[in-house]
């Protein structure tokens, strides 16, 4: 995925010594239809495209007299930037990208909307002034000087353009290098592997059958055939409202007119949760693609959770143990190294059974000089850390959950990170009992952090976390590679191209990290657009390494199963 270094203009860039309205009192002006029609025609429309640009196509159908206006100020501020800094030019000063139109979607449905709204031109200045304060809330990026740019190829100023992605981009998939074709088939497989679980664990059977009656669903079969169904009609037409009818008519739907507190939609939750919008009996509008992918199996874990009758905490220590980590991790651990001749493969279950050492990884391979160590985590953050927009939480909540914890007993709980730096330190000194036959002065030791949730793919996460490690394992010597953070839907995706060989583990680690270490070149080469390419995750390096890798045997093998008909079966 490419990205180029763009800036969502805010009120305040344009207007920067008037008051600032409240979103609230645009937005109760409007009506719920016309806002809507503007809602779907900026989206369909405007999406990423320069603000002038935008303003010219509109006063373009027709006089526009804030709009002419509006430019006017634009070209001031625009003026002015580009006397801080030429780089910034035509098409980098935009006014809407998808996350401006969730978050303003989610404060359009917190207001009463209006009976009576002002006219069309009227209405079309309000929405656009509503945009534009949206963009003051989620976006914080200073004015960035030329000066600036070159402090930021600073081998150890990270942390800048750290606190942007991962404070103003964390409750969505902007930066995460995620492709919805890609993470909608990764949904497909683990929601398959979930059936092949319930089936073989009675508890979980028992969940899955309440869910299925509760909300009147034939069978786990026909969910997944009816969400397939569902997620290619809106793959050709996204932005506009389709008609869903008899058996496909979506029970995760949301009415027009509802009125949701911004309390009760954090982190969009209720978005999420119902992720199509019916605009007119039968036809309905898709508020988001992704949280519509991730009903085919993400939200069904919800749904398990509400039937099993236990607290979240709960549910999920047992859930993200038995399924997520021994059941889902460990069945493509084994689809991608278990072939492999003279391997040494063992997970974590095998090493705690036996006794063989106490605070074990999760699995461990070797083969000849290369030895990978991995740690599985599957965790969660709550919706009002997710939206809080502010760096030192977000850091100190990541931290919480992938490196230590301080537990009530004040006692810390080493997480992740550090369990992966311990187990490390053991293999150099050869402490694994169960694999000896290699030489410490030779092997490479490839750390792997394997995370559950594609959204902490999020650009940043793994620079913050491979800091954390570094600062541990500073002493350990050039055997250790820096450490890896892999989302378990890229590891289903490339399983295949991984297990025959096609492509070698170690060889796509060195090169993510050397493409890493070469990023002022990089800079340089492609000037403030490449400030992203340091923070890459390891699921976007691999997809613009392999852009047109072929996923045909997933493919078929998967979709298949959703015939009608067809019994569900794990191959």
């Amino acid at each position: 995925m490419e990205y180029k270094f763009q800036v969502q203009l805010g009120y305040h860039d344009i207007y920067p010594n008037a008051a600032i309205p409240s979103i609230n009192d645009l937005l109760c002006q409007l009506s719920r239809k016309r806002f809507i029609d503007m809602f779907t025609d900026f989206r369909e429309n405007y999406i990423n495209i320069d603000i002038r640009e935008v303003i010219d196509k509109i006063c373009s159908k027709g006089d526009w007299p804030y709009g002419r206006q509006l430019k006017k100020e634009v070209q001031q501020y625009i003026d002015k930037q580009c006397s801080l800094h030429p780089e910034i030019e035509k098409g980098r000063n935009i006014l809407i990208c998808d996350v401006t139109l969730l978050e303003l979607l989610r404060q359009e449905f917190a207001v009463q909307p209006s009976a009576t709204p002002p006219s069309e031109q009227k209405s079309l200045e309000l929405f656009c002034q509503a945009i534009l304060l949206i963009n003051d809330k989620i976006f914080d990026l200073s004015n960035v000087n030329d000066e600036e740019l070159q402090e930021l190829l600073k081998e150890h100023d990270d942390q800048w353009m750290e606190q942007i992605l991962l404070a103003n981009n964390f409750s969505f998939y902007s930066f995460t290098g995620v492709q919805a074709k890609l993470l909608a088939l990764s949904e497909l497989v683990k929601y398959m592997e979930l059936c092949q679980f319930c089936r073989e664990n009675a508890d979980y059977s028992n969940y899955m059958q309440q869910f299925l009656t509760t909300h009147n669903i034939a069978s786990t079969h026909w969910y997944g055939y009816k969400n397939l169904a569902i997620y290619n009609a809106y793959n050709k037409h996204r932005d506009v409202p389709l008609k869903l009818t008899d058996d496909y008519a979506p029970d995760y739907k949301m009415n027009i007119n509802e009125i949701i507190s911004l309390k009760d939609n954090q982190d969009y939750i209720a978005f999420r949760d119902r992720p199509l919008l019916e605009c007119m009996p039968n036809h309905y509008l898709l508020i988001n693609y992704i949280f519509l992918i991730q009903k085919i199996y993400s939200s069904v874990v919800f749904q398990l959770m509400k039937a099993s009758g236990l607290k979240p905490q709960q549910f999920f220590g047992d859930y993200d143990k038995r399924f997520s980590e021994e059941f889902l991790f460990y069945h493509f651990m084994q689809c991608i190294f278990g072939n492999i001749n003279n391997a040494v493969c063992i997970t974590g279950k095998q090493m705690e059974e036996q006794h063989l050492i106490k605070g074990e990884p999760d699995y461990y391979v070797r083969i000849k000089n290369s030895i990978f160590v991995f740690e599985h985590k599957d965790v969660r953050i709550k919706a009002d850390l997710r939206m809080a927009r502010e760096y030192k939480s977000i850091r100190n909540t990541l931290f919480s959950k992938f490196v230590k914890v301080r537990q009530s007993n004040g006692k810390e709980s080493k997480l992740g990170v550090s369990q992966l730096a311990d187990n490390v330190q053991r293999i150099l000194q050869k402490e694994f009992p169960f694999d000896k036959d290699y030489n410490s002065n030779r092997v490479t030791i490839y750390p792997i952090l394997v995370i559950a949730d594609s959204q902490f793919n999020q650009h940043g996460i793994n620079s913050l976390l491979a800091r954390e490690f570094r600062d541990i394992t500073n002493n350990f010597g050039k055997y250790v590679s820096e450490l890896t953070v892999i989302d378990m839907n890229t590891l289903i995706l490339f399983s295949e191209k991984l297990s025959n060989g096609k492509i070698r583990f170690a060889d796509s680690i060195n090169q993510y990290h050397n493409y890493l270490r070469h990023y002022k070149s990089l800079i340089r080469k492609n000037g403030i657009n490449g400030l992203f390419d340091r923070f890459i995750s390891y699921a976007d390096f691999m997809l613009q390494l392999y852009p047109k890798y072929k996923l045909r045997k997933l493919l078929n093998e998967f979709r298949a199963e959703f015939l009608p008909n067809n019994a569900l079966k794990r191959k």
